[in-house]
């Protein structure tokens, strides 16, 4: 199921949908649903001297979630297509 999501209104497994103009806006968001149904979280706050293309972010609970989160109109770079590809 697919909709707009509102604030602490979302189910577990289920797929939220929200338009974002800011990556760190919706980062913040996801990190906020992940901390709700306790996943543990990682984020680089300076990613300068990661590898090119590490996920902006890694959820950690039963299984290990490597997500790269775009805003609405971000783009997707061939580092992080490359890495997303190796792992």
């Amino acid at each position: 199921m697919t909709r707009p999501v509102r604030s602490g209104d979302v189910l577990p497994g289920e797929v939220v949908h929200r338009r974002f103009k800011h990556e760190a806006a919706f980062q913040r968001e996801v990190i906020r649903l992940a901390k709700l149904h306790r996943w543990a979280d990682w984020h680089d706050h300076d990613s300068r001297r990661n590898a090119a293309g590490l996920p902006d972010l890694i959820l950690m609970r039963d299984r290990v979630l490597w997500r790269e989160l775009k805003s609405e109109h971000g783009k997707v770079r061939a580092e992080q297509v490359l890495f997303m590809t190796d792992i």
